[in-house]
């Protein structure tokens, strides 16, 4: 008995395995404006999915209103490095960044896929 479960057992761990999508892109997006409600000066920016991402000019100390794409976790930071005090959030974003103690004081950002999202409605 033993031996006719092993291969069904060999058989659904490859399926499990194969049902995980392999990223084909390690980037998401995240929207950044310098005023909030999404207004002033704003850019798309793609970021590289698990990295510390330090803003420069015109978007370093700047930012007022932030979003990333659906599915997406980001934390920003008040220091470079993702170091400082930290604001995590996910998709639509914080579109006043100023009720958290965040306005004009973001130096960078690190965001990550939610797995679990990917299939929710």
């Amino acid at each position: 008995m033993l031996l006719s479960v092993l291969p069904i057992l060999s058989l659904a761990t490859t399926i499990i395995a194969a049902a995980a999508p392999a990223l084909s892109n390690p980037n998401t997006s995240l929207y950044v404006c310098t005023d909030s409600s999404w207004r002033g000066t704003c850019a798309n920016m793609q970021i590289t999915v698990s990295d510390c991402h330090n803003f420069t000019k015109p978007y370093a100390k700047t930012i007022s209103s932030t979003g990333p794409d659906w599915g997406t976790f980001c934390t920003v930071y008040t220091s470079l490095n993702c170091r400082g005090k930290a604001l995590p959030f996910t998709s639509p974003g914080i579109k006043q960044l100023g009720r958290y103690g965040f306005n004009d004081n973001i130096q960078s950002v690190r965001c990550d896929f939610i797995a679990a999202m990917k299939d929710h409605p």
